[in-house]
């Protein structure tokens, strides 16, 4: 994190100009099932993020939870916009 910015490759624009969509990786906005079954797969007893919410707490309230992140994802997804931070993770 503490390194210059890199340069821009030109090789690297073709090669994503050219990749081949995956067929088994989805391209729909996520839905709330997908957004239940990762809470659900969270580890539990694991030190929070820089949020503080553990793992537990997630889990102990899953449905007014799902419908929250469900919503941020969703304008996430439509909007390619990226709150800054999620870009700047630990």
């Amino acid at each position: 994190m503490n390194h210059p910015t890199g340069i821009a490759s030109s090789e690297l624009v073709d090669e994503s100009e050219n990749a081949a969509a995956d067929p088994i990786t989805s391209v729909d906005e996520p839905s709330l099932e997908e957004v239940t079954v990762a809470i659900h797969k969270l580890e539990n007893g694991r030190s929070p993020g820089p949020d503080g919410i553990p793992a537990e707490l997630l889990k102990c309230a899953i449905l007014p939870v799902v419908i929250a992140l469900h919503s941020i994802f969703v304008s996430v997804w439509r909007t390619g916009r990226v709150p800054a931070d999620w870009r700047d993770g630990l």
